[in-house]
């Protein structure tokens, strides 16, 4: 049988990989997750998803359109191969932060973005759920950082 501290282990550990994947590629069971592959295969459709919230000039968002994904793809193989966690972690809690931020700031604007993060079930979905599930997203890498703060106390 499992005592508490063990059980948060592997719930925490299951949230890293979990975590992980998303920002790494598409989950192949649902079809989901944030998409690099997608953006790093289509930096013109990207650079275009970007420009769509009106916050940056266009050559800033074809830079971001390159540069992003790949650094969202191996953020997430450190993440799951726990090969500079924290780096990681910080990175893409950053990115999920800041585009929470900007999705808000879209919505305030008048703005309507589908950005298709998760996959064809999401786009019928409305703002509210989009960002219930981003800032689900944020709490997971939340709780995965505080995992990491208690080790190193210890």
């Amino acid at each position: 049988m499992l005592n508490a501290e063990a059980l948060n282990f592997c719930l925490l550990d299951v949230g890293r990989w979990a975590f992980g994947v998303c920002f790494e590629d598409e989950d192949p069971v649902a079809n989901s997750g944030c998409r690099p592959r997608r953006k790093a295969l289509d930096p013109i459709q990207f650079a275009n998803d970007i420009d769509n919230y009106k916050m940056l000039p266009w050559s800033a968002s074809v830079g971001l359109a390159l540069y992003l994904p790949w650094l969202e793809i191996l953020c997430g193989l450190a993440v799951i191969f726990h090969f500079l966690y924290r780096g990681g972690l910080s990175i893409l809690t950053a990115l999920l932060a800041v585009f929470i931020g900007a999705t808000i700031a879209a919505k305030i604007r008048g703005l309507d973005i589908t950005c298709g993060c998760f996959g064809h079930a999401s786009k019928n979905w409305n703002f509210s759920t989009h960002l219930l599930l981003d800032l689900l997203i944020l709490v997971a890498a939340l709780s995965l950082f505080s995992r990491v703060w208690r080790t190193e106390r210890s």
